[in-house]
């Protein structure tokens, strides 16, 4: 054991022409004999790294006991290498969780341990929630989400930002989401007097979910009405606009139609080559229209019988940074009958009568030709031209 006059020297020592090692051991020996105001200025000084790290352990701790957990941030670049190593108590997690700022996994991995070991994490789980939002990693973004609204008073802007990503997945990467996001969702909405002051990805996100359901509910049924005129007032059009014509007036020109949707950039146009068969032999370029970011609709007129098959390209450079053409997605659509809410469409009574021709049933040919015929008497007397 050192003496006093001992360890008196060692303060009294210059240390500045002492090798790294020698410093270390000095610093060492000043934690042991609790000098660590001492040692930890060693540290910031000849900044040394190879502190034993039992000895460093303590050395943070009592740090931050004296400073009353004020930030500092060599303090705190201390107290993570400490606790990444494994060594750590109570009041060096409490400290990281209250001032810490890493790399998204070791934030996490903080924040883990101060739960396990119930300290108070403060504003952890926000901080790490923003930076999982801005850096766009957010491979655990569920479980800090999940942690926020159980531990914490949760933030407006947090919140929206986090439900905003998770419409975004579902919507535009085509993602699984939990349910949460879609109560949310209905929630938000029907809590905005101005719907249409709602961002148009929760819209989409949410009426996209009601057209995978087997059936709506009144409540839902209304609102999804409402959110449906706002979406086609603006332009958008998309394949699962059709599967909700059951409880939403889809119009004429959208039910009439066969629709193609492509996912893919919105810096980048596809080229779209289609044919429909039987009829044509080539197939022929035709322009996509991008309805929402990044996302592109082909909208065409198919009758009984026909398929449209199509071919989508995007352009790009190969390492001799020539532009070639690549495939990247390819399918066929054809002629489907129209659900309920979409009966009385003139195409779909033509189709109907074309089936019943190659049937030869002529008995309910006529009774289509006349039901066509009273519809369409109706239109004009009703809907006059001039």
């Amino acid at each position: 054991m050192l003496r006093s006059a001992d360890t008196s020297y060692l303060l009294c020592l210059d240390k500045r022409n002492l090798s790294a090692k020698e410093q270390t051991g000095i610093c060492e020996t000043l934690i042991t004999q609790n000098y660590c105001t001492e040692a930890y200025d060693m540290i910031r000084e000849f900044r040394l790294e190879e502190v034993k790290p039992k000895l460093l352990m303590h050395l943070c701790g009592r740090m931050i006991l004296q400073n009353l957990f004020d930030q500092d941030e060599l303090l705190l670049h201390l107290s993570f290498v400490s606790f990444d190593r494994g060594l750590y108590d109570s009041v060096i997690l409490d400290y990281l969780c209250e001032h810490f700022n890493g790399t998204v996994d070791q934030m996490y991995r903080v924040l883990k341990a101060g739960v396990a070991e119930h300290v108070e994490t403060y504003d952890l789980e926000e901080r790490l929630l923003a930076q999982m939002l801005f850096t766009g990693d957010t491979a655990r973004l569920d479980e800090v989400f999940d942690l926020y609204v159980r531990r914490k008073k949760t933030g407006e802007s947090i919140v929206k930002a986090y439900f905003t990503v998770k419409c975004a997945d579902y919507f535009l990467r085509e993602k699984n989401v939990g349910d949460q996001v879609f109560a949310y969702l209905e929630g938000a909405v029907n809590n905005s007097v101005e719907k249409d002051k709602v961002p148009d990805i929760y819209l989409l996100a949410l009426t996209k979910y009601y057209s995978t359901l087997p059936a709506l509910d009144e409540e839902r049924s209304k609102l999804c009405r409402d959110l449906m005129s706002i979406l086609i007032r603006e332009g958008m059009v998309f394949a699962y606009f059709k599967d909700l014509s059951m409880y939403v007036n889809i119009p004429g020109d959208i039910m009439d139609k066969e629709i193609i949707e492509y996912h893919g950039s919105r810096d980048k146009k596809p080229v779209l080559k289609l044919r429909i068969v039987p009829g044509m032999k080539e197939f022929k370029s035709e322009e996509m229209r991008q309805v929402y970011k990044g996302i592109y609709v082909k909208e065409k007129v198919l009758f009984e019988g026909e398929v449209m098959e199509y071919r989508i390209y995007e352009e790009t450079e190969d390492e001799s940074g020539a532009e070639k053409r690549v495939l990247m997605k390819e399918g066929s659509v054809s002629c489907q009958s129209q659900t309920e809410g979409g009966k009385g469409n003139r195409f779909d009574y033509l189709n109907q009568m074309s089936l019943s021709l190659e049937r030869k049933d002529e008995e309910t040919l006529r009774k289509q030709m006349t039901e066509y015929l009273v519809l369409d008497a109706a239109v004009r007397k009703l809907f006059p031209l001039s």
